[in-house]
């Protein structure tokens, strides 16, 4: 199996899964299949919103009183301690701890080896005080144990994972009009246009300007969405059929497709979705009728903005790793605070709060850290293994 090219195809589940969350079993089928391992779960937690929180199990027909009984047990669980003490990085269940340990334990003898567990690969990812979140794919004892290979897998879902989560959030909250200018979804590297059936578009974010204002392929003209070449009318079929089926409360798969550009230059891959509706059941959807999302790629750029690798490896909020970037392009904190709009009051707070969260102490050890950030792989080598930056948290 291609794993750079599975891996895409399971983001677009991912991105998929953002819009709706029936479409998350889908998602962690994919994957289960991408790590050749039996099950898949994902889980999360808000601790504002508790409508925001699910849990979703692929692979596995786990009983609620074998699910209470783990939770009963989950205290002793040794695995935890180096899966929370190691937060956006993957990690395999058999790096901290052997065979022996884990079967000697509760958990494994009344949970975990009843339930067909016996290996476990996952990642721990968390949102300042906001949020805790866990993906994990598993094994059982005729299946191998993971591998550092598989980590490096992992590794590159970790920021997608992180980015459908903010966009779960907050495309289940957009009120056009209103409060349409999120800072998460224009710090974020990925395209996103929301368009009606006619293909008039109600929002797009920083990224997806950027891609229509290079006219290759892909451009806005008037309050549409026009795409050139052979998609060019598919496009509105495509957002006609999706929030049809919205419509009729049975919602479509989102489909992937590749936009040419006329330069020559490698396909934009994208993907079209819906949003809206009945089917955004967490949160209170600010949408009184379904829309079309679609999700476009640059493979020319890097997959990850320098805020989105700040917020993903420091805990951030999107307004505290814009400032964070302003300030290393060597602007004083009151010019800063000018150019993002906020006053020199807050620029402060959020200054102390990005001090505590990237362990620093002074604006100029800050720049410092955050200059030295690596950039992220451009999205053509997004898939490609090894290398993915910031598997360590806290990177100096």
């Amino acid at each position: 199996m291609n794993n750079s090219r599975e891996l895409l195809a399971v983001m677009d589940r991912l991105y998929d899964a953002a819009t709706d969350l029936d479409k998350w079993p889908t998602f962690l089928e994919r994957a289960t299949a991408l790590f050749g391992a039996r099950g898949a779960q994902v889980g999360h937690t808000d601790l504002v919103n508790s409508r925001l929180s699910f849990s979703v199990v692929h692979g596995y027909d786990w009983s609620v009183e074998h699910m209470q009984r783990y939770e009963s047990l989950m205290s002793e669980d040794p695995r935890l301690p180096f899966f929370s003490a190691n937060p956006f990085k993957p990690v395999h269940c058999r790096m901290a701890i052997s065979d022996e340990q884990l079967h000697a334990s509760r958990v494994y003898q009344e949970v975990l080896s009843v339930g067909g567990v016996e290996y476990s690969l996952g990642v721990n990812l968390v949102e300042d005080a906001r949020t805790l979140t866990y993906f994990l794919v598993l094994r059982d004892r005729t299946q191998p144990p993971f591998t550092d290979l598989d980590c490096d897998l992992m590794a590159g879902l970790i920021p997608h994972i992180s980015r459908a989560l903010k966009l779960q959030r907050d495309l289940g909250m957009i009120e056009f009009g209103r409060n349409v200018a999120f800072d998460t979804l224009d710090s974020m590297a990925l395209g996103i246009i929301i368009i009606d059936a006619d293909a008039r578009i109600q929002f797009f974010n920083r990224a997806a300007r950027e891609i229509a204002d290079a006219g290759d392929g892909l451009r806005f003209v008037g309050q549409r969405l026009i795409i050139d070449g052979g998609d060019g009318n598919r496009i509105q079929t495509r957002a006609q059929r999706l929030i049809r089926s919205a419509l009729s409360g049975s919602p479509l798969p989102g489909e992937a497709f590749q936009i040419a550009r006329p330069s020559g230059a490698e396909p934009y891959p994208a993907l079209v979705s819906v949003i809206g509706g009945g089917q955004l059941r967490f949160g209170g959807g600010m949408l009184n009728e379904p829309f079309a999302i679609v999700y476009v790629r640059d493979p020319d750029r890097p997959d990850e903005t320098r805020a989105e690798v700040l917020q993903r490896l420091y805990g951030l909020t999107p307004s505290q790793a814009r400032l964070a970037e302003v300030l290393a392009t060597g602007r004083e904190l009151k010019e800063a605070a000018r150019m993002l709009g906020i006053t020199l009051v807050s620029a402060r707070q959020y200054l102390k709060l990005i001090l505590q969260k990237t362990g620093t102490h002074r604006q100029a050890e800050l720049v410092r850290k955050v200059l030295l950030v690596p950039p992220a792989p451009k999205w053509r080598d997004s898939a490609a293994l090894p290398g993915r930056i910031g598997i360590e948290r806290g990177v100096t």
